[in-house]
């Protein structure tokens, strides 16, 4: 079993002073990834027997050596990231065009593994903000997240918790650095 870095052991301390159940789950290593290694969404999705909406993603943009993540329903439509960085952040679009997804990954992550959860040192340094989709129908419902870390075992170890409290855990622990959004534009 994966063993959290002690840069991550916020999550388990504040979902026990929250009252949130967290399950930590173990895919089998014969389970299907891509050419890349990847456990994908919809493998995860197919093999639970659940919707993709509940495999939810950590898309961590950057420019250069700073992150700004947006934590959202593997099954969302492409989105203009100027867009919503203007309207949460206050960067302007051309600023904010800079910011791309291409398989870069804030430390202790790789593509695959990127986490809601980041190590607690990088929010406000490498990664600047953390935007979290709003999505009622998701609430109290349990879903899958990675966990962080980087190869085979990092990439079939995940989380399961409701949706809801992703956020809670997230803004006890770094407060005005975390956002809630709408469905992005």
């Amino acid at each position: 079993m994966l063993q959290l870095p002690l840069e991550q052991s916020y999550i388990l301390s504040h979902a026990k002073e929250l009252g949130i159940e967290l399950r930590l789950i173990e895919y089998p290593s014969n389970i299907l990834k891509d050419e890349k290694g990847v456990l994908q969404g919809k493998t995860k999705a197919e093999y639970l027997g659940w919707s993709t909406e509940r495999i939810i993603c950590a898309y961590y943009f950057h420019d250069g050596p700073e992150f700004i993540g947006v934590i959202a329903p593997s099954s969302l439509p492409p989105f203009s990231q100027r867009d919503l960085f203007q309207k949460v952040l206050g960067i302007s679009r051309n600023q904010g065009k800079r910011y791309v997804v291409n398989g870069s990954c804030p430390e202790g992550m790789e593509p695959g593994t990127c986490s809601p959860f980041p190590l607690e040192t990088l929010v406000g340094t490498s990664i600047r903000d953390i935007l979290i989709c709003e999505i009622p129908s998701l609430g109290q419902t349990t879903v899958d997240i990675s966990i962080g870390g980087q190869g085979d075992l990092a990439q079939r170890t995940s989380f399961h918790l409701s949706y809801d409290s992703i956020h809670q855990i997230l803004s006890k622990k770094f407060g005005s650095r975390i956002h809630s959004i709408s469905q992005p534009p």
